[in-house]
């Protein structure tokens, strides 16, 4: 599911996650949706301020942190939801009234941003449990490796022009 984060809001949540994952910042964060039932979905991190673009936070591609300079992120999300062309599948995380409503109106899903980190912590405890000391990625942090779903490997081949099955000899 399609995520646009509304990143402020998020990482001023208190309370919510356990004292190992608290305090994230914006690429910690990243690392967290990468490693939820998030994991190869299409995910927009906007951030106010900042140097404006686009940038991946690590190795994931599916998720970008954008920055919007002198822009609001608000805009910005509620910009990005217009020109989608899937805003009705886009979950838009944000405790923030007006981008809810104004999202809600392109037919995007709301979620409190309370919920997203609850999410988060709940997936990051059972990814903890499978992995089971396999540390990868910072400070207690665990990642399991996972093969790629079919549906990804099909948009990767896509994505490299593989999209055509090889002509037979």
């Amino acid at each position: 599911m399609p995520l646009l984060v509304d990143v402020v809001n998020v990482l001023h949540v208190t309370g919510v996650l356990p004292p190992e994952l608290a305090g994230p910042d914006e690429t910690a964060l990243a690392e967290l949706v990468a490693r939820s039932r998030w994991r190869g979905d299409w995910v927009r991190l906007v951030c106010d301020g900042g140097v404006p673009g686009e940038r991946t936070p690590f190795s994931s591609l599916d998720i970008v942190l954008r920055m919007t300079g002198s822009r609001s992120a608000d805009d910005v999300i509620v910009e990005l939801a217009q020109h989608s062309s899937f805003a009705r599948r886009i979950t838009v995380v944000s405790n923030d009234r007006g981008v809810i409503e104004r999202t809600g109106r392109l037919g995007c899903r709301p979620m409190r941003a309370e919920s997203f980190l609850e999410r988060l912590a709940t997936d990051a405890k059972r990814s903890s449990a499978r992995t089971r000391g396999a540390v990868v990625g910072g400070a207690g942090r665990s990642q399991k490796d996972e093969p790629l779903s079919p549906e990804s490997v099909d948009r990767w081949m896509r994505e490299f022009g593989f999209d055509q099955p090889p002509a037979q000899e």
